[in-house]
């Protein structure tokens, strides 16, 4: 097993011995790659917090509990043992299972075959935004974005943020097949989309009916923030989809992303409701303040730079 000290070290301050735990780091295939992730991997656990493992198995596999068509050449492998519960998606089967002292264990299992799709996935949804961005500079029309899920942005950020326990080489060789800031440049792209589709909403809703509307305002206000966190957060290559984690990640990237950013969005948080109730249209210049300050990578900047453009905004241009 790899990195089994570093590992020690995760679970010490909760009491939790690694002999309790090492049965359920065994891998029915010794090719599979298993990773810790989540808040014991981020060194944000709490007593609370479930132990997370990622678990990817190599191609030619028969997932039992995941794949849809067994084949008569693949491997069939069983990562469901007695005594779990289990569910699964289109490309992700999660696994609950109970340590011996109550601790909850939750292990995604998923495939070198989804790993190698959404890495390709998302190195051409960039390479589109970027064919369109100089597309857009010659002229032509901008067309729609295609952005990525939100299940496949937890499968991306555990593979690459991941403690490796097992096949440290199988996983280093998939890593290698995409630099993360790919992937961070995405989760970027999804969430500077979000912010301008929300600000058109803000402004749309104090046009028709001012500041009666104070919880929706609120709403929009906190939904804002949330996406802008996003943003900032993928700047330092961070694209957790676990937004409950976003106040803790925001403070410790804090010299990163920038104290003076991290200070105000904090802060705007915190007064999110006086804000909303005393200026109700400010969350919309402000965020744009705050992108213009954040480093952003050249792709995010530029496509974002271009949906702001009303020019190159297909509903403000459907609108004149």
């Amino acid at each position: 097993m790899d990195n089994v000290e570093v590992l020690r070290e995760r679970l010490s301050p909760f009491q939790i011995e690694l002999s309790e735990l090492e049965p359920h780091l065994r891998v029915d295939d010794s090719e599979a790659i298993l990773l810790l992730v989540g808040t014991f991997n981020e060194g944000l656990a709490n007593e609370t917090s479930d132990i997370d493992l990622l678990l990817v198995y190599p191609r030619g596999r028969y997932v039992r509990g995941l794949s849809k068509v067994e084949s008569e050449t693949a491997k069939a492998v069983s990562p469901v043992i007695q005594g779990d519960s289990s569910f699964a998606s289109d490309n992700v089967l999660i696994v609950n299972r109970t340590l011996e002292h109550g601790q909850k264990l939750q292990i995604t299992v998923t495939t070198e075959e989804y790993v190698v799709a959404l890495q390709d996935g998302i190195v051409a949804r960039n390479d589109g935004y970027r064919e369109q961005i100089a597309g857009v500079a010659a002229g032509k029309q901008r067309q729609g974005r295609i952005l990525n899920t939100m299940e496949s942005q937890l499968v991306v950020h555990r593979f690459y943020s991941g403690l490796v326990l097992r096949n440290s080489l199988a996983a280093q060789r998939l890593r290698a097949r995409m630099p993360l800031q790919e992937a961070a440049d995405s989760v970027a792209i999804r969430g500077t989309s979000a912010l301008q589709i929300l600000s058109l909403d803000v402004k749309g809703l104090l046009l028709s009916h001012g500041r009666e509307e104070l919880e929706t305002v609120l709403f929009l206000h906190n939904q804002m923030l949330l996406h802008l966190s996003s943003v900032l957060l993928a700047t330092v290559d961070n694209i957790t989809p676990g937004e409950k984690l976003f106040f803790r990640l925001l403070k410790r990237h804090r010299e990163e992303i920038g104290t003076s950013i991290v200070s105000d969005v904090l802060d705007r948080y915190a007064q999110a409701p006086r804000f909303a109730r005393e200026d109700p249209g400010g969350i919309v210049p402000f965020v744009n303040d705050v992108l213009g300050r954040a480093r952003l990578s050249p792709l995010v900047a530029a496509e974002y730079a271009n949906w702001s453009d009303e020019a190159t905004y297909p509903l403000f241009a459907r609108r004149r």
